[in-house]
């Protein structure tokens, strides 16, 4: 909806509603000092937003102080039931206050009252003021203030993630609702209210009250006409609840008529960049600053921002992206502050020059790309498909603030053109960078171009400055750095004269916003590399690992991998009967008909009609069906493993049978999977669309899917894969004697944890023995509690915490390494694996027992994890290199999942195999820099179920 354009607006702020929103909403993130600031960083956020978007003349702060003492005389038990409100929280108000005040926005409270109250009494007051064309936004996240809501005012919702906001106006409200402002109230008296401890009419549920509203609107009406009411239960209900619901309508109601100091004049806020500045960089939300540089004379008072100094690219300031990235894990590191303090980094945000390049000028242009040292890029597609999409327009910048588009009509039928084009990106000498520039590469081969001289992805840079956290979304890092408020792709289409089609977009338009993605990318390099190049390890990890990688993964995405269609079919029937057969089963064993893919019918079936025992419930009080619970009780009823076996088979059936066949391309009859890099904090490649590394290879089932995934014809599957790879990590990080020892003899570590775990000599250690063992060592690892080991191993907690007791004295230099880890995690403020990679640790001083936990699990997981990413990633770039040079070109890498890689080669190329399965295994031993052994397994097999053991080794 649109607000009136020429009117002056009020802003009216719900603080705690929001700071409670935020709290539940953003991951715990600490300030410098160790106090959590996560609900503070999440109100600056939606704050500046609301300033950015409305651009009030007026805007004030309301505030619950005390308990609302009306309401609790009316009725005691009014929000009773509420838990008390989490300390971390709490210690957060003076943080929120702090900022408030920083901005210039009055705070208004009133004793005994709520804010919603003030609220409602304030929006009142401006109206008697003989302002009734003021515009009033109240900014909330709590939907009772609908009520509010009238021709001039309005109501701003954070979404339930604290994205998404959403202006409601009257219609809005009715179309979310099912009905008006005006009926808010009855509603509540009805419904009542869970949260606030409204009991409203027993017996009227959600449905009812809507019913009932729809039917007769408000509540005096609904018992005027109780004799037209059919049902029964509904009517009874009402008859008995009159008292209920009237004692309800109070409570629900905001107060309109307190007493309140409020001068509209004083409500202008007094933006001052320094304090706000002064009290943001205290708190560490360094990603806001450059918002807030915008904010003093420009956005307030319907002062918007002009084009020229917006980076050219924010036609619609309404869809301003508000940054998730709780803090700039880069400017922890030491050299990138001191970098930040010289001026280094420094402040782009002058008027932009962007210019579509037409067939006229297309050569010149192009001669002058030519004598250029380097300069970043974009293409705007048709699609997102990287096997086929088309390329419709690309955008250069060689200089912060310029950029030129050239739609793809201007060269695409020029022969000499694209010849000309095409050496320029095929000139190794000319540097490009790109943000995503996988993707770019990708779009320019299916267009028959070929990229050489690729140097820097601004993706892959922030990811591993930001150390895995937060957002690396162009948009974002563009709003974060320089304040760009940069069009979403959403709306660009909007723009496009054929619905859906990008190429119907005017040049001028798309030109503009492409030129955007361009110039964001060029400034982005030059704050980013420098961040980079004054961190070695930053540098190395970087440019010998990250980049290098991307032309890996390129030749993985566009080899595929054959999949057999039939077998798939045929599995799925197979399936689909199965599935059938233990539903049969399912419901004859419950003794009712229901949906087993509903948690509440089947909640409902397992613990009222069997009578199991809950063990969990969920966030709503409903026990619990997930998997977890369903293990923990599977010995009480044998329905239970029958709906674990009902519940994979439709996973796996959904996942992997017709979602695999739809993905086949039709060209090359090949699936082709995205392995991204800038995903999991540890630096582990992430597979999607679809997901092969996700494919279950513990299970039989799981198993009967890798089976559809074949090689070529004439061609055989040769599989590379680390054997322990991550506890012989272990072995080197923690410098652990017996461990080490174990590895340097070739000792079976798990026989060796079991003889220590039982009490028993290794030759007498029987398979079930070591198979525990082998969950016991690859557990630790994790960091696991005794609680999560007996829940794995389903083994009594005692035990399993006797088992981490064994295990630690056997390897103590294991207990002392995890020790030493977090202890100095919480020093540097991060753990870095043995490539330089590093992970924000923050979150160890948190004051929240189960935050701290989660975290320090993650701190003793990332250098082992992230050690191996980087030991697969390093040897992945050697075997690539060789393979381009070699005999085996005609060799392809396909897939890499964690620790293993498998390969396409010719069946009847013997010799040439044993030489190339020599050579990659060599490769892989040779990426390994620890000093502990690594062991390579190697199989054949002609499908990927269906790897058997290579007897060279």
């Amino acid at each position: 909806m649109n607000l009136k354009s020429d009117s002056k607006k009020l802003v009216l702020i719900d603080v705690h509603a929001l700071v409670h929103r935020a709290y539940h909403a953003y991951p715990p993130t600490l300030s410098v000092n160790g106090v959590q600031t996560n609900a503070a960083y999440g109100f600056s956020v939606l704050m500046l937003e609301v300033l950015e978007k409305f651009h009030p003349e007026y805007v004030m702060c309301a505030v619950d102080i005390g308990k609302p003492t009306r309401r609790i005389e009316i009725y005691p038990e009014y929000k009773a039931t509420r838990k008390p409100t989490d300390k971390e929280l709490i210690d957060q108000l003076p943080i929120v206050h702090e900022i408030i005040d920083a901005f210039g926005i009055p705070i208004y409270k009133a004793k005994g009252y709520e804010a919603d109250d003030l609220i409602g009494s304030i929006v009142s007051m401006k109206n008697i003021e003989n302002k009734p064309d003021l515009e009033t936004i109240i900014v909330t996240g709590d939907k009772d203030l609908f009520q509010l809501v009238d021709k001039n005012t309005y109501v701003y919702m954070s979404g339930s993630a604290f994205s998404g906001a959403k202006l409601y106006g009257s219609s809005e409200v009715k179309e979310k609702m099912g009905f008006g402002p005006e009926l808010v109230i009855d509603y509540k008296a009805l419904r009542g209210d869970a949260s606030d401890n409204i009991p409203g009419v027993p017996g009227i549920g959600e449905k009812s009250a809507k019913y009932l509203i729809a039917e007769f609107g408000h509540l005096d009406n609904v018992y005027k006409n109780l004799n037209k009411i059919d049902k029964n239960r509904i009517k009874n209900a009402l008859e008995k609840g009159v008292e209920s619901s009237q004692l309800s309508k109070q409570l629900a109601t905001i107060e309109t008529d307190i007493k309140v100091d409020f001068d509209l004049e004083k409500s202008k806020p007094n933006l001052d960049s320094a304090n706000i500045m002064a009290v943001l960089q205290k708190y560490r939300f360094h990603s806001l600053v450059k918002r807030v540089q915008k904010l003093n004379g420009e956005l307030i008072g319907g002062n918007k921002i002009s084009n020229e100094n917006n980076a050219g690219n924010s036609q619609n300031p309404e869809n301003t992206q508000s940054s998730q990235n709780f803090q700039q894990s880069l400017f922890l590191y030491p050299d990138a502050q001191n970098a930040a303090k010289s001026g280094q980094i420094t402040d782009k945000t002058d008027k932009v020059d962007y210019e579509v390049i037409d067939k006229s000028s297309a050569e010149s242009f192009i001669q002058d790309l030519a004598k250029q040292k380097m300069f970043a890029f974009d293409t705007e597609t048709d699609s997102l498909d990287f096997m086929n999409c088309k390329v419709v327009g690309m955008s250069f910048s060689f200089k912060a603030g310029e950029a030129f588009f050239i739609p793809a009509k201007s060269w695409e039928n020029d022969p000499a053109l694209k010849n000309s084009l095409a050496e320029i990106f095929f000139n190794p000498k000319i540097q490009k960078i790109g943000h995503n520039i996988k993707f770019d590469i990708h779009v320019l081969k299916n267009a028959g171009f070929e990229v050489k001289g690729v140097y820097f992805d601004t993706m892959l840079a922030a990811y591993i400055l930001q150390m895995g956290e937060g957002t690396v979304g162009l948009k974002s890092l563009a709003l974060k750095f320089f304040g760009m408020q940069m069009l979403e792709f959403k709306e660009l289409l909007k723009l496009a004269e054929v619905k859906g089609q990008i190429g119907s977009i005017p040049p001028e338009k798309l030109g503009n916003y492409a030129c955007a993605d361009a110039d964001a990318t060029f400034r982005l390099y030059e704050e980013l590399s420098k961040l980079i190049e004054v961190q070695p390890k930053f540098k190395l990890l970087f440019h010998n690992i990250e980049m290098p990688l991307i032309g890996v993964l390129i030749g993985m995405e566009r080899n595929g991998i054959s999949l057999d269609t039939k077998f798939l079919q045929k599995l799925a029937a197979s399936f689909d009967k199965q599935i059938l057969e233990l539903k049969d089963k399912i419901l004859d064993m419950a003794g009712v008909q229901f949906n087993i893919n509903s948690p509440k019918q089947l909640g409902e079936v397992l613990y009222q009609k069997l009578h199991l025992s809950s063990l969990k419930k969920t966030s709503s009080g409903a026990p619990s069906t997930n998997e977890r619970v369903l293990r923990e009780i599977r010995d009480k009823h044998e329905i239970i493993d029958l709906i674990l076996s009902y519940r994979e088979l439709s996973k796996l059936r959904s996942t992997y049978t017709d979602a695999l066949i739809a993905q086949v391309d039709e060209k090359t009859g090949r699936v082709h999977s995205s392995f991204n890099q800038a995903v999991a904090s540890t630096g582990r490649l992430s597979s999607s669309d679809p997901n092969l590394q996700n494919i279950p290879v513990a299970s039989e089932l799981g198993n009967k899917i890798r089976k559809s995934f074949i090689p070529q014809e004439g061609k055989i599957f040769v599989s590379f894969d680390y054997s322990q790879q991550e506890l012989r990590i272990l072995a080197g990080v923690s410098r652990d004697e017996e461990l080490l020892r174990s590895y340097k003899q070739d000792v079976d570590v798990h026989k060796l944890t079991a003889s220590k775990l039982f009490n028993i000599e290794m030759n007498k250690v029987i398979k079930q023995q070591r198979d525990m063992a082998k969950t016991v060592n690859f557990s630790i690892i994790y960091g696991i509690s005794a609680f999560g080991l007996a829940d794995r191993m389903k083994i009594q907690r005692e035990r399993a915490q006797d088992f981490i007791k064994k295990y630690f004295e056997l390897y103590p230099g294991v207990k002392k390494f995890f020790h030493d880890l977090v202890d100095e995690a919480k020093e540097r403020g991060f753990v870095e694996s043995k490539y330089g990679r590093r992970r924000d640790a923050s979150g160890l001083r948190a004051s929240n027992f189960r935050v701290r936990s989660a975290i320090e699990r993650e701190i003793i997981n990332f250098p082992i994890q992230g050690g191996a990413a980087d030991m697969v990633k390093r040897a992945m770039i050697a075997i690539a290199t060789e393979l381009e040079k070699s005999e085996w070109k005609n060799y392809k890498m396909l897939l890499q999942v964690h620790d293993e890689l498998v390969f396409e080669v010719p069946e009847n190329e013997k010799q040439s195999l044993k030489k190339f399965i020599n050579f990659v295994r060599k490769a892989m031993l040779e990426a390994n820099t620890y000093d502990v052994p690594m062991k390579v397994d190697v199989g054949l097999g002609k499908n990927w179920g269906n790897i058997e053991e290579y007897g060279l080794f």
